[in-house]
């Protein structure tokens, strides 16, 4: 899984080109993301399974507000712990706990129901975005050592190890423990 960073308009119009099913989410989604995205005043990052498109998270980051936009995951790449790669880059780049984020109606059971994501509800407004469908505003909880639970659920599976996750340091720890450091993006592991 590769996961990039977005800015050329080539590659953008690509990018709203491959969200088509969020028309159907919200209105006038078009515009917003000519007008938004295509300007330059988000980020966008996209997941790719091998070369096809597998998600995109686009952020937006000034000094009157930091949010997640749009977070999107292809059906067939949800187990693929895309989502929770999403929400370390939202982490890293808004530099919040709460990760701001509305939910529609129409896909509020996917987060509600996941434990993964802590979708924390604080209102909910009717026609938000689209007529007579309810729009959720809050936040997901999100934890630095989300990274380090991933990497132990993928590559060590069914084994116990003991690991260090440090931010600083590295280099000192390194000769210390004569051992190398796995960086992520919430620091250094230690095996």
């Amino acid at each position: 899984m590769l996961i990039k960073k977005i800015e050329s308009k080539r590659d953008l119009v690509f990018v709203r080109d491959s969200l088509n099913n969020l028309r159907n989410y919200y209105d006038n989604f078009n515009d917003w993301f000519d007008k938004k995205v295509l300007s330059g005043h988000r980020f966008v990052f996209v997941a790719y399974d091998k070369e096809n498109f597998a998600g995109c998270l686009i952020l937006k980051k000034d000094e009157n507000e930091k949010k997640i936009c749009t977070l999107f995951v292809r059906e067939e790449n949800r187990f693929d712990h895309i989502g929770g790669d999403f929400l370390q880059i939202a982490y890293d780049t808004l530099q919040t706990e709460k990760l701001a984020i509305s939910i529609s109606d129409e896909v509020k059971e996917e987060f509600f129901n996941s434990r993964n994501f802590n979708f924390v509800c604080e209102k909910e407004k009717q026609s938000a975005y689209k007529e007579n469908v309810t729009e959720y505003f809050g936040y997901i909880r999100f934890h630095e050592n989300y990274p380090l639970i991933q990497f132990m659920k993928r590559y060590w599976k069914g084994k116990w190890h003991i690991a260090v996750l440090v931010k600083e340091n590295v280099k000192e720890l390194e000769k210390k423990l004569g051992k190398k450091a796995i960086k992520t993006p919430a620091g250094s592991i230690f095996f």
